[in-house]
């Protein structure tokens, strides 16, 4: 890396800022004054030049030697290595980068704070990286505000032209707009995810050479739009891939995008046993063409309830079928209708053997390739009369006691089962059920599962496909305690302060809040350990602000144990005795 050239682009722009700034009457007073006069003039101007330059938070690269790439790593935002960023926010302005070899800009960033919201932005640059990737951006334990490109045009010769990997990372806006990115033998952009949060995705009116989110370990996508933008394959695979294991995306968005060589999402919940979800699924108005590889649209799902909504969308010419469900162990709902389906290799609607779906309305799987348009191959009702299921599941595992089930029928009577021991078997709450609900008979109701993982009921038979009124539970009766925390505080003399983290049960899912010093963080269960929540404080520790404006609490002053119970939290250095 030269960094002389973003330090020689500073340099340039500080003085044309002055010289902008700089009263020319002032300038050509200086002339004319005595020569003591305008010494102390000139030390004033010189001083007032040092003051603004101190208040410059942001790393602005504008200028950079042709042929070269550059590498921004926490030695050049950190160089005195404290462990907090000497820069706000990385710009990367109105240039052109053309590296000759490696990526043409790297950005490897480990555990540093910030003392405001900390960003990466790329505006009407040009990224050419003859023999590697355009943009490589690795981040880990960081809490950031945004990464953007807008309005550039990136280029990786060797791989992807813009590469995304977070760890154990929080960033609040991921943005692409009115932008080309190219990639020469891989994608235009990758985003790989691990133990990572990104709040809102936004992908609109781009050109991209295919686009890939991989979101794992207990990551959380969450609101992702892509609209009104050209997507093409990448070096063989579909044009928009999204690969969620054991991690959680909500609300996913394809609308309006001009062409898409292929849509594939996949979500697989098995290698946690029960920790992936994608709560919604928007596929409207869009070109769907092209994919050499594979189905227009194919979705594969293993251990999911899925809502799916296709509708409006031209799915033509693919080198498979036009929308293919593989589905193991999960039920679909949602519908997907008013789609022009024509032309693709395979059939327009097709269903794998093991898709577990009742026959839809108006289509069956394995329907005639080349259906014509519009067709029996349209048209999918998911809403139509299916069997509702329930599921009854407690936080923390019960020990003694019982509980009682309540059922409000169709006729607006509730009706109460007699106690249910808290360990009962699942046919001992069916016999319960059936005993007490008049509606219900011993055909029109199945029960599995077991008092640690919940219990499942589903309506059958008689009452079967009808909407039913959620079932009450009441667990007054449990001998033990529910899973809860108890907050206990301790501090001894002139010790490090230790509070102790109680918990009881064992919770199986779900999410929990840290509040600490003014600021809140939503965690998964996963992360109730001494580890993540040594990690997750001290993040909270690293950007609080106090009111002179300043960070007092920097490296790890939080160190959590964990002990018979729960977990101790000790205080260290500059949060002693707090």
């Amino acid at each position: 890396m030269l960094l002389t050239s973003w330090v020689e682009s500073m340099r340039v722009a500080f003085e044309k800022s002055r010289k902008a700034t700089l009263n020319p009457r002032r300038r050509l007073q200086l002339r004319s004054v005595p020569s003591s006069v305008r010494q102390k003039v000139q030390r004033r101007i010189a001083i007032e030049q040092l003051e603004d330059r101190t208040l410059l938070t942001s790393l602005i690269i504008n200028q950079i030697t042709a042929g070269l790439g550059m590498t921004i790593d926490n030695s050049v935002l950190d160089p005195d290595a404290d462990g907090v960023s000497n820069y706000e926010s990385i710009i990367f302005e109105d240039l052109t980068i053309d590296a000759s070899s490696g990526a043409s800009v790297s950005i490897d960033l480990d555990n540093l704070t910030f003392n405001d919201p900390f960003s990466i932005l790329f505006d009407n640059v040009s990224v050419n990286a003859a023999a590697g990737t355009g943009i490589d951006i690795e981040l880990s334990n960081l809490l950031v505000d945004t990464i953007a490109i807008d309005s550039s045009t990136i280029t990786g010769g060797i791989g992807n032209a813009f590469n995304v990997d977070l760890t154990n990372v929080i960033l609040n806006e991921f943005n692409i707009v009115d932008s080309t990115l190219t990639g020469q033998s891989g994608a235009g952009m990758t985003v790989a995810m691990s133990n990572s949060t990104i709040e809102e995705t936004s992908i609109r009116r781009s050109s991209i050479d295919g686009v890939s989110i991989d979101v794992t370990n207990g990551s959380t996508l969450r609101h992702t739009t892509l609209a009104d933008n050209t997507i093409a394959g990448s070096s063989g695979n579909d044009g928009v891939s999204v690969n969620i294991v054991d991690s959680i995306a909500e609300e996913l968005r394809l609308t309006n995008n001009n062409s898409i060589e292929g849509v594939s999402i996949s979500v697989d919940d098995t290698a946690a046993g029960g920790a992936a979800l994608l709560t919604e699924l928007f596929i409207h108005s869009n070109i769907i063409t092209g994919n050499t590889t594979g189905a227009g649209i194919s979705l594969d799902l293993t251990n999911v309830d899925q809502f799916v909504s296709i509708t409006g969308n031209s799915i033509t010419s693919n080198s498979g079928h036009g929308i293919v469900f593989d589905q193991t162990d999960g039920d679909l709902s949602g519908d997907v209708s008013d789609n022009i389906i024509a032309n693709n290799t395979g059939h327009g609607i097709f269903f794998t053997p093991s898709t577990t779906n009742p026959t839809p309305t108006d289509a069956a799987p394995g329907v005639p390739a080349y259906d014509g348009v519009p067709g029996s191959t349209d048209k999918i009702d998911f809403a139509a009369p299916r069997n509702e299921v329930q599921l009854i599941s407690f936080a923390g595992i019960p020990t003694g006691g019982d509980f009682t089930i309540s059922y409000t029928g169709g006729n607006g009577v509730t009706q109460t089962t007699a106690g249910i021991l808290a360990t009962a078997t699942a046919s001992q709450v069916k016999a319960a059920m059936v005993a007490a609900f008049g509606e219900i008979g011993v055909g029109d109701i199945l029960v599995n599962g077991n008092f640690q993982d919940g219990y499942e009921i589903e309506f059958v038979n008689a009452a079967g496909g009808v909407n039913i009124n959620p079932l009450t539970v009441d667990v007054s009766g449990f001998n033990s305690t529910p899973a809860g925390v108890t907050i206990t505080q301790n501090t001894s003399g002139n010790q490090n302060e230790i509070q102790h983290l109680e918990v009881t049960g064992t919770p199986s899912f779900g999410y929990f809040t840290l509040n600490f010093l003014g600021q809140s963080l939503d965690l998964s269960y996963t992360e109730l350990n001494a580890t993540d929540l040594t990690t997750r404080l001290n993040q909270l520790a690293n950007i609080y602000i106090d009111p002179t404006g300043s960070n007092p609490f920097t490296g790890s002053p939080v160190v959590v144990t964990a002990v018979a119970g729960g977990f101790d939290i000790e205080f260290t250095g500059t949060m002693h005795d707090l």
